[in-house]
């Protein structure tokens, strides 16, 4: 809380060169520990497993606050008054005066300047990464970390956020002067954040769309292996349209959230000073989520894949008048099953942001001292290994538990090639016990 906007910034971006340079250590010294089949493990593999995926994901959310960090200083330095156009007092709605609007189309300029930043930063770091996996293949050596990052980039999460607060700008344009004194604020924010939503919506469907058709018919052009200045053009395109379900999720995110506290508690963005009560608001909002997620997406994967199946065998027979729809309605609902998937761990985080900033244990200190920094350091492995290893281990635990039930239905059916074929590895045909007792 001491620090200004550029302290800020660049301690996040000192954190990000720190998870970068960690994460293909990790990588190698525990490249051993592998997360496939559905043998039984112990807490400790699996308290690995989780420090493992944990390091990829610390990369993903720590270029998202620097990206945002970022974002807030340009804000700052030439809009002010809090980087928002507008005022506070009229939740930042326009009031179309000029200074307002100025300060609108200046906040919308940063935002697409901010977007061209972060790609920029994800294709050069990722063409670099390409130029490092070509020189490891030309000695006969794998990339390791390079493959991952090349299929997964882990700057999707930044560039998306930028995007989303492309959308964003819709709130800042609502005029201040349609809203009355006696009709409760709630209503104009979830509105102006549903309008937000929608077009969101309709502008990345459109995306995507267009991406699924011009990449099926360019095939031959996209998936170049060697690095050359298509290859750098299609990295472009794809880093763009492979954030847009970040954008969609973060938008539809602050709209539920807006709905939950604002509209059920009154209580105001960012959510995190609600009261004593705030910890218990964020942990049944979480709860509440993961119940609805819980039963909506596997219906939303399951509908997606049989418009998915429909559009490529029916298409351009049956269903060739619906195949437009068809390939909209996929595109939404997996939209949405992403949704659910990152907007349940950004409430998950939000809980322990506020928990944090409440004091409720010392996880985190008011203070730098050696007994606050001891008692914090003890607080964060108690959580870590006692409490979320644990209830990783129980849940893959019965996870795995369903998948070996599975496999005895699938024999007893007579479809054991199938399984069978997942066992072996290498593809030669045989099964070593080794591959069996990794399996």
């Amino acid at each position: 809380s001491d620090l200004d906007l550029h302290q800020v910034f660049w301690t996040n971006v000192l954190w990000f060169a720190v998870v970068v340079v960690t994460f293909p250590l990790s990588r190698l010294y525990l490249k051993k520990f592998n997360p496939d089949g559905a043998r039984d493990r112990s807490i400790l593999e699996d308290a690995v497993l989780l420090w493992k995926a944990a390091t990829n994901l610390m990369v993903v959310w720590s270029y998202k606050n620097v990206c945002q960090d970022l974002n807030s200083v340009f804000l700052e330095s030439w809009i002010g008054h809090g980087g928002y156009p507008g005022k506070a007092e009229h939740w930042y709605f326009n009031e179309y005066t000029s200074r307002n609007v100025d300060d609108t189309w200046m906040y919308m300029v940063v935002q697409f300047g901010m977007l061209f930043i972060a790609m920029a930063f994800a294709l050069l770091f990722c063409t670099g990464l390409k130029m490092y996996q070509a020189s490891r293949q030309e000695r006969g050596l794998k990339a390791g970390f390079a493959d991952l990052w090349l299929k997964e980039p882990p700057f999707l999460l930044g560039i998306g956020l930028a995007q989303s607060h492309i959308f964003t700008s819709g709130w800042y344009w609502f005029p201040a002067a349609v809203v009355r004194a006696d009709v409760s604020m709630a209503v104009y924010t979830v509105f102006v954040r549903s309008v937000c939503g929608v077009i969101c919506t309709v502008v990345i469907t459109a995306i995507t769309k267009w991406h699924r058709q011009h990449c099926k018919r360019e095939r031959g052009k996209w998936d170049q292996d060697t690095l050359s200045a298509r290859w750098v053009w299609a990295l472009w395109i794809e880093l763009f349209v492979r954030a847009l379900p970040f954008c969609f999720a973060w938008q539809w995110s602050q709209l539920c959230h807006n709905m939950y506290f604002f509209g059920w508690f009154g209580c105001q963005w960012p959510y995190e000073e609600c009261g004593k009560s705030t910890l218990w608001m964020w942990v049944f909002y979480c709860a509440l989520f993961m119940f609805v997620a819980f039963h909506a997406v596997p219906k939303l994967q399951a509908t997606a894949q049989t418009m998915q199946q429909l559009e490529e065998s029916y298409g351009k027979t049956l269903c060739k008048n619906d195949k437009h729809l068809l390939r909209s309605q996929l595109i939404t609902n997996q939209q949405f099953a992403t949704f659910f998937s990152y907007g349940l761990g950004w409430g998950f985080t939000s809980v322990i942001a506020t928990e944090c900033k409440q004091h409720i244990t010392p996880n985190c200190p008011e203070s730098i001292t050696a007994s606050n920094v001891f008692y914090s350091v003890v607080t964060t492995i108690v959580l870590i290994f006692g409490v979320f290893c644990s209830v990783s281990h129980a849940f893959l635990g019965g996870f795995r538990l369903r998948r070996r039930a599975d496999m005895i239905v699938t024999i007893d059916q007579g479809c054991a090639h199938q399984l069978f074929g997942d066992i072996d590895n290498d593809s030669n045909g045989y099964i070593t016990r080794d591959e069996l007792s990794d399996f």
